[in-house]
């Protein structure tokens, strides 16, 4: 144990059981004079039970020394029971929500893959991925949107018609991303109605000149869907039996076909005019 002497009033005694200040040592008695005093840690006293190592120091734990066996009894010190139900609770808290969000963060990955190709124009690599994010989440904006445009680029009305339509009964905000998809579905629209046009005219005599003009305008205008320019092809060789075996078709879904989207307020809905099994 080391002494300290009071710069005050010269006392001596143990150092733990004196105060600082500014440099100086004081003892209890002048301490207490001074507004703000620090008490003195002897290092060679253990500040649990108070034992004494003569001038050698004890290893510190933070800022206090302590001795070799309150050391032990520090670092091994069992936990609350309390803490250990608290700390199982959270663990089996989080083990539900792994499960239950399991799917969540499968849909969030296949959204990244997904939007990433996208970005790149690999429009058909894109629409299996974020096809899944969309069946697991669609009412997600983005994700429906994605899906739309890589199927819509990828030749696939039918599946971004269904998608769309799944989403809100397809209302969506009047975003550059919906906007961007509009224009897109705009150009599918317009080629499916000159493809109608082109197949009626087809099926009457003299007009297959108008027919494969229609036709081949409907393939230019929507690209990304080559069963277009096959049939324009078909209609240059004069195959009739096109128009025939599709004509009934054709006139059966025009009292089912639907506008191309309409403004709803802040919003829009959409209502497919691609008839089904066009691919």
């Amino acid at each position: 144990m080391r002494q300290g002497t009071c710069s005050q009033c010269g006392l001596k005694g143990p150092l733990r059981t004196y105060f600082q200040d500014s440099g100086k040592v004081y003892c209890e008695a002048c301490a207490s004079k001074i507004p703000r005093p620090a008490a003195i840690i002897d290092p060679t006293v253990c500040a649990r039970c108070h034992a004494d190592n003569g001038n050698s120091e004890f290893s510190l734990v933070g800022k206090l020394p302590f001795c070799a066996e309150c050391q032990k009894q520090f670092y091994e010190r069992p936990y609350p029971q309390w803490l250990k139900l608290s700390l199982a609770g959270l663990l089996m808290l989080l083990v539900v929500a792994l499960v239950h969000g399991r799917k969540y963060f499968h849909a969030g990955r296949e959204m990244y893959v997904g939007e990433k190709l996208v970005r790149q124009g690999r429009y058909g690599e894109a629409a299996p991925h974020l096809r899944q994010t969309v069946q697991i989440a669609p009412n997600s904006d983005k994700a429906v949107l994605l899906y739309a445009k890589a199927s819509l680029l990828s030749g696939d009305p039918d599946s971004a018609d269904a998608a769309l339509h799944g989403h809100d009964e397809g209302r969506f905000e009047d975003s550059p991303e919906f906007q961007d998809v509009n224009r897109i579905f705009g150009r599918a629209a317009n080629a499916a109605k000159e493809a109608n046009q082109a197949i009626e005219l087809a099926a009457q005599t003299g007009k297959e000149q108008e027919a494969a003009r229609l036709m081949h305008h409907a393939a230019a205008t929507y690209s990304e869907m080559p069963r277009l320019a096959e049939m324009a092809l078909e209609i240059d060789e004069g195959e009739a039996s096109l128009a025939k075996t599709t004509t009934s078709f054709w006139r059966s879904r025009r009292n089912s076909r639907r506008s191309i989207p309409s403004r709803l307020y802040t919003r829009r809905r959409w209502r497919a005019l691609w008839p089904a099994n066009m691919l």
